[in-house]
């Protein structure tokens, strides 16, 4: 079998194949079976501190768009876009803690990597939510500026 390790922000990846944020990183049973999968690494689901942004998942809102960004109705052509408007994860980021310490230590058991993604409007929360993911062994963030749009 190839050896397909990579390093990246140095840290050693079994692979290159990084489950993108979505609602597959969105619960501790999702992120579980990417890692059984074979994901070299998973980003979780956003969570942030601003409340209104935490409903939004709630009312989700999901498309197929066809090339001019029209809702295709019927049979959908090989050209097509999904696009989809979700928020945070569910639950309040407090209420993430032991989900993502629990992730962090099955995927270290595998040989996987965990990276957070965070979003705030404040300094102060994004400087909160930086020092969850580490007290959770986590060692890389994405921080959330364009989605969903928490300045």
């Amino acid at each position: 079998m190839a050896n397909l390790k990579t390093e990246f922000c140095g840290l050693e990846f079994k692979n290159p194949i990084v489950v993108a944020s979505a609602e597959t990183g969105n619960s501790l049973d999702n992120i579980k079976k990417c890692i059984d999968y074979g994901a070299g690494g998973v980003i979780i689901k956003t969570v942030g501190d601003i409340p209104e942004m935490q409903t939004l998942t709630n009312n989700s809102k999901y498309a197929i768009l066809n090339d001019q960004g029209e809702s295709i109705r019927g049979k959908v052509n090989r050209s097509f876009f999904f696009y989809s408007r979700s928020g945070y994860a569910k639950e309040h980021y407090t209420d993430w803690v032991p989900i993502l310490c629990d992730a962090q230590a099955y995927a270290q058991k595998q040989g996987s990597h965990i990276i957070g993604n965070i979003a705030s409007n404040t300094i102060e929360g994004w400087i909160k939510l930086a020092k969850v993911m580490n007290e959770c062994g986590i060692q890389l963030v994405e921080l959330n500026y364009q989605c969903p749009h928490p300045t």
